[in-house]
């Protein structure tokens, strides 16, 4: 068994020579622009000396997930890519993941999606009703079987894989259903 923290950073600085002026243009990312489905809406940019104090900071190639309930348990988490200028800020209520050396980014991402790491999160919530969070210490402290990179890699790309074909098959039935609605008001 391994403890999440020997395969990621659990909110890391930014490097030195990531740091922005103040006058740079930045993504900004609060919780409604992060979805369940791992979609992120990146249309938010803001002048650094606006968000670059006081918010999460998060470098393109980091996994992000929500720690306040009912943010937590309904899987608000997403790999950021293509953020402005490389960097960005978001709400004070996202962890930050970012994945070592001998991990696989895609595999750490269908972690914290997986029903165990919500529920036994769910579990460890602190705080008082309606305002509880997922501690940084149970993130990383959260111990799962020893993998290699490559079995990370078969593992994420199988669910990669798989998810692909539901999500098709979901937009096929939703077609369906339009179309036979379609038919039906067409019949009356």
């Amino acid at each position: 068994m391994k403890r999440l923290k020997y395969l990621a950073d659990i909110n890391p600085l930014i490097p030195r020579d990531y740091i922005p002026s103040p006058n740079d243009l930045i993504s900004f990312l609060p919780m409604e622009k992060i979805g369940e489905d791992g979609s992120l809406d990146l249309s938010e940019i803001r002048p650094a000396s606006e968000v670059s104090k006081g918010y999460t900071a998060i470098l393109d190639g980091d996994l992000v997930i929500a720690k306040i309930t009912p943010c937590f348990e309904n899987g608000k988490g997403a790999l950021c890519y293509g953020l402005q200028g490389g960097i960005g800020f978001g709400t004070t209520e996202l962890i930050v993941l970012r994945a070592k050396s001998q991990s696989n980014l895609r595999f750490l991402y269908w972690l914290t999606k997986s029903y165990g790491f919500r529920k036994w999160g769910e579990a460890e919530m602190r705080g008082s009703a309606g305002q509880k969070r997922v501690t940084e210490e149970f993130v990383s402290n959260f111990r799962i079987i020893e993998l290699n990179q490559t079995q990370q890699h078969r593992i994420a790309a199988y669910l990669d894989e798989q998810t692909a074909k539901i999500d098709r098959l979901i937009k096929l039935r939703q077609r369906q259903m339009a179309l036979l609605k379609e038919q039906r008001a067409a019949l009356i």
